[in-house]
């Protein structure tokens, strides 16, 4: 029989809590079921609607309101918006597309092109320069190396075959004599006299080809060079016994050759510098000069066949020359002028003929 002075163990019927009807279904309904779970401390939310899940899926608190004139945020400012706000949600797939470029991209380019495009030209514009300095620089030289030798032919044969001045014996004789120069024909078989005109630079020596095509771009000495060579026709006669004879010549920059030729255009300088020396191994002819003019390539003045000492003589007349007068000398260059037809043309008449210089 039971001890009722043993402590007593408390079944799980004693320790449950009495259940009441308000317990088990949260109101006074209802049958009794059994143990009631404890009572939660506060309800749970309202499910929220799959219409207004976030882009997750996942709910979202509504948005703070902004304050009157501050800017949306970013959410706000892409399309999105919390719910409850009555508005729809932006695209969700605008969040995959690609980054917009920026708005100055273009303007980038342009100046990307601009910039290449400049380059470009400044690189195009050196070259340019570096070949016209290097063309220049060409020309200039050679007319320096023209100038040389012309220079050093004047020393040695002007006038023609001028004989060189006496020495005193050398009484040492152990070094070798220097060579005698050679004779101009020597050195240039087409040579048949030297060109002057007193008071100027023009003292050169005179040559007459196979064609007029040669001595334009060959020096007396057939150096290929743009200075050439003063040379006659080579349809006129070699003794200068033609009734018209025509010397050719360079109007050169630097004043050399027939370069000065066109100061023959000033009365006054003509005037003063009227005569023409040209040596020849048999004679020394002096002419006179009666006219300077501009004309072209084209003009009458370059005629050189006639019937009669009459033809010429009214040939020469008909430029200004003397009536009586049968034998005739030109001097053409072209002019500083961009023609490359221009001619300038000087013509003289024979004055006189004398012995060959000493």
């Amino acid at each position: 029989m039971p001890n009722d002075n043993m402590p007593q163990t408390p079944t799980p019927q004693d320790d449950a809590p009495q259940q009441t009807p308000d317990t088990v279904n949260g109101s006074g309904a209802g049958p009794h079921t059994g143990a009631n779970p404890p009572p939660l401390a506060e309800p749970l939310p309202a499910a929220v609607p799959p219409a207004q899940a976030g882009t997750h899926g996942e709910a979202e608190s509504p948005p703070d309101e902004a304050a009157p004139g501050s800017a949306p945020s970013p959410a706000q400012a892409d399309g999105f918006t919390g719910p409850g706000t009555g508005e729809p949600f932006g695209d969700p797939l605008e969040n995959l597309a690609p980054a917009p470029l920026p708005a100055d991209g273009p303007v980038k380019r342009r100046s990307v092109v601009r910039t290449v495009v400049f380059w470009c030209a400044l690189a195009v514009c050196v070259l340019v320069l570096a070949f016209a300095l290097t063309q220049i620089i060409q020309i200039q030289w050679g007319y320096k190396v023209a100038v040389d030798e012309y220079d050093r032919l004047q020393e040695l044969y002007y006038p023609a075959a001028k004989p060189p001045a006496a020495q005193p014996a050398a009484e040492d004789t152990s070094q070798p004599e220097e060579a005698e120069p050679l004779e101009l024909w020597e050195i240039n078989p087409d040579y048949v006299g030297w060109l002057e005109i007193p008071g100027t630079v023009v003292s050169y020596p005179l040559v007459l080809g196979a064609n007029n095509d040669r001595y334009l771009n060959h020096t007396f000495e057939g150096v290929q060079n743009g200075a050439g060579t003063i040379f006659a026709d080579y349809r006129n006669s070699r003794d200068f016994s033609s009734p018209h004879t025509v010397i050719y010549g360079h109007n050169l920059k630097n004043g050399r050759m027939f370069g000065g030729l066109h100061q023959y255009l000033d009365e006054v300088y003509a005037r003063q510098n009227q005569l023409i020396t040209l040596y020849t191994p048999d004679a020394t002819l002096t002419y006179r000069i009666f006219s300077a003019r501009v004309t072209d390539m084209y003009d009458p003045a370059y005629r050189l066949d006639f019937a009669d000492d009459s033809e010429i003589s009214a040939f020469i007349a008909s430029y200004g020359g003397p009536a009586d007068c049968t034998r005739m000398l030109t001097l053409s260059t072209c002019t500083n002028n961009d023609n490359d037809d221009e001619r300038l043309l000087v013509h003289a008449a024979l004055e006189s003929v004398g012995p060959p210089s000493a």
